[in-house]
């Protein structure tokens, strides 16, 4: 048996608060779930003069090489960006560019926010509702904030698109 293992990433991607969930193909299970939080980080004196959103992005690539490092992605499912306001819609979209550019050479899939509402729950669920559909199925999660339910919600609704779990609503 081989020793590589097929990790599947679910992200929710911001520049405020980026989830992360990985699953475990082989072994039907989430190894990893996390967050990425840039509100706290400031432009230090060594830091002066630089754009505050090029350094969060910055620390959200080191954050997230690190996680690549220690979980090699097999395959990637993120929930697709969708516009609010110009100004944060340009922020997510920029965070966004640097996360799949770090996964460039792995297949992505991109997921409405609805689609993986529906896929779990119905379209219009809340984000609380489907984060409490998703520990009736597995209560052993521990989800921290909506960021990383939102991100195990992607994976799964990779898997259920896909065939490779079940899911009885």
């Amino acid at each position: 048996m081989s020793d590589k293992k097929y990790y599947l990433y679910g992200l929710d991607i911001s520049l405020k608060c980026t989830g992360v969930s990985i699953y475990d193909i082989e072994e039907k299970r989430f190894v990893y779930i996390g967050s990425f939080n840039t509100e706290k980080i400031r432009a230090t004196k060594e830091y002066r003069g630089l754009h505050l959103n090029a350094l969060k992005l910055k620390k959200l690539a080191d954050w997230f090489k690190e996680i690549i490092k220690k979980y090699p992605p097999y395959i990637v499912a993120i929930e697709r960006m969708f516009s609010r306001f110009p100004t944060e819609t340009q922020v997510i979209a920029k965070a966004t560019g640097v996360m799949q550019c770090m996964l460039w050479n792995k297949p992505q899939f991109l997921y409405p926010p609805k689609t993986v509402k529906k896929e779990i729950i119905n379209g219009n669920a809340s984000k609380a509702l489907v984060k409490s559909e998703i520990l009736k199925r597995y209560p052993e999660l521990e989800m921290k904030n909506e960021d990383e339910s939102d991100a195990v919600a992607v994976a799964l609704c990779h898997l259920i698109q896909t065939g490779m779990i079940e899911w009885k609503k």
